[in-house]
C-alpha cells in the first residue's frame, strides 16, 4: 500500500498547490518584472541543456525551498542575493513573503516587508532569526503594537538566535541585538496576553544566560564553514532556478549563474509543473530522474508524455509503480502486457491497482492474469473486481 507518510504530504501538497494555482489561473503573471526559468543539465549528455518557464505559484513554493547560504557555491550566493532583493520588491505578495524568509535579504528591503500591507509578510520576516537580529529596535517597536501575534513571533526569533548563534547566515552586531532584545522583553513583560507574557519571559531566560557572549566580538554569529553545493539527486542530473527579464528569451549557459535546486525543489516542479506541450521533454527528463521521490511525483501527474509513460513503466521502484498505477490516463498508454509486468507477482502492487483505478479495461486485464492464483490477498482483490464490473454493468443497464 502507499506509504502514509507520502499520501499524508500528497495531500497536504495538493491543497496547497490548488491554493497557489487558482490564485493565479494557472499561468505565469502577466506585465513587467522578472520571471523564473528552471534549467536541467544530464552529465549523459551535456550539451544538451533543457529550460522551461515556471508559473509564478510554482516558482514561489520551489524559492521556499531552496538551499542554505552555507550550501551554495560562490556565484550562486550572488544570484541568491539579487534574487531576494527583487522578490521584496515584487507586487506579489506571495514573492515578498519568500524574501521576507531568506537569510540573504538586504536591510533596504527588510524594513520595507516590516511595514508591508500584507500581515502574512511582516510575519514570515519577523520568524526569520536572520531578519530580526538585523531590525533597528525603534522600528521593530512601530511594527508590533497591537498584534500579539507579531510580539510572540519577534520574542521567539530573538531567543533562538540568542540560543543558537551558530546557526545564523549573517553577521550581526553583538550589543544592538541584546538590546533589541531587552527592550522587547522591558516593552510587553506585562501584557494581557498570556502567550506574549510566556514568550517574553522565555526571552528573558535566554537573556540571563547570555553572560558568556562577548560583545567586543561585534558578531552574535558566524558563518557556517563553506560546504560542497548541495546536489538534486544524484550527479546524473543538475537542475537550478534562473531569474530573467520579463519578455527576454531564457539564455542559460554554462556562465550563466544558476541557484541549484534540492529534492524537496525538484519534487515541487515534478508535481505542480502544468500541462503545456513545451514542458513534455522536461517532464519525459524527470521520469528520468535518479530520485525515486521525483519519478513518483511525476508517474502521478495528469497529462504524461507518452515517452515519460514508457520509462515509468518500466521502472524498477515500487513507490513509482504504485503511483503509476493509480493513474489511469497514464494506464491508456498501455497495453495489457505493459499493465501486467508494472503489478509483476506482486499482490499489493494489485491490490493498489484495484484500489485506485476507475478504468473497466485495467480491471479486466488484472482479473484475466490472476484468475488462477491461490494468493488469498489477490482471490480478495479479484472478487472486489467481480463486484467494480457488475456494479459497472448494472449503471449501464440503467
Amino acid at each position: 500500500m502507499m506509504n502514509p507518510s507520502f499520501r499524508r504530504r500528497s495531500v497536504i501538497s495538493r491543497l496547497r498547490r490548488r491554493r497557489l494555482v487558482a490564485a493565479l489561473g494557472g499561468s505565469a503573471p502577466q506585465g513587467a518584472g522578472p520571471r523564473f526559468v528552471v534549467t536541467c543539465v544530464s552529465t549523459a549528455d551535456p550539451a544538451h541543456r533543457i529550460t522551461v518557464s515556471l508559473p509564478a505559484a510554482v516558482a514561489a513554493e520551489v524559492m521556499e525551498t531552496l538551499p542554505r547560504l552555507d550550501e551554495l557555491p560562490p556565484a550562486a550566493r550572488a544570484a541568491s542575493a539579487a534574487l531576494t532583493k527583487t522578490l521584496a520588491q515584487s507586487p506579489d505578495a506571495r514573492l515578498r513573503r519568500v524574501a521576507a524568509s531568506r537569510p540573504d535579504i538586504a536591510a533596504e528591503e527588510m524594513q520595507r516587508l516590516l511595514f508591508d500591507p500584507a500581515w502574512t509578510v511582516r510575519q514570515e520576516l519577523l520568524a526569520n532569526p536572520s531578519a530580526v537580529v538585523r531590525i533597528p529596535s525603534l522600528f521593530l517597536a512601530d511594527a508590533l503594537p497591537g498584534d500579539a501575534e507579531l510580539v510572540v513571533t519577534a520574542a521567539n526569533s530573538f531567543a533562538e538566535a540568542l540560543r543558537r548563534p551558530h546557526v545564523l547566515e549573517v553577521e550581526a552586531d553583538a550589543p544592538a541585538v541584546l538590546e533589541a532584545a531587552a527592550r522587547l522583553a522591558a516593552d510587553y513583560a506585562d501584557d494581557r496576553d498570556p502567550e506574549v507574557r510566556e514568550a517574553v519571559e522565555a526571552l528573558k531566560d535566554v537573556l540571563e544566560r547570555t553572560d558568556d557572549l562577548d560583545p567586543r566580538r561585534g558578531l552574535l554569529g558566524r558563518r557556517v564553514p563553506e560546504t560542497p553545493a548541495a546536489r538534486p539527486g544524484e550527479d546524473a542530473f543538475s537542475i537550478g532556478l534562473v531569474m530573467v527579464e520579463e519578455g527576454v528569451d531564457p539564455v542559460v549557459t554554462e556562465e550563466t549563474p544558476v541557484i541549484p535546486l534540492g529534492l524537496e525543489a525538484v519534487e515541487t516542479i515534478a508535481r505542480d509543473l502544468g500541462h503545456d506541450p513545451v514542458w513534455a521533454e522536461f517532464i519525459t527528463r524527470l521520469a528520468a530522474h535518479p530520485s525515486q521521490r521525483i519519478r513518483a511525483e511525476v508517474a502521478r501527474r495528469e497529462g504524461l508524455p507518452v515517452a515519460a509513460v514508457k520509462l515509468l513503466a518500466a521502472d524498477r521502484s515500487h513507490l513509482v509503480r504504485e503511483m503509476l498505477l493509480g493513474n489511469d490516463e497514464a494506464l491508456e498508454e498501455l497495453d495489457g502486457e505493459a499493465i501486467l509486468k508494472i503489478v509483476a507477482d506482486d499482490p499489493f502492487l494489485l491490490e493498489a491497482a484495484v484500489s485506485s483505478t476507475s478504468s473497466d479495461r485495467v480491471l479486466g486485464i488484472l482479473a484475466e492474469a490472476f484468475a488462477e492464483s491461490k494468493e488469498p490477498l489477490v482471490i480478495e482483490q479479484l472478487a472486489e473486481i467481480a463486484e467494480d464490473l457488475e456494479e459497472d454493468e448494472e449503471d449501464s443497464e440503467e
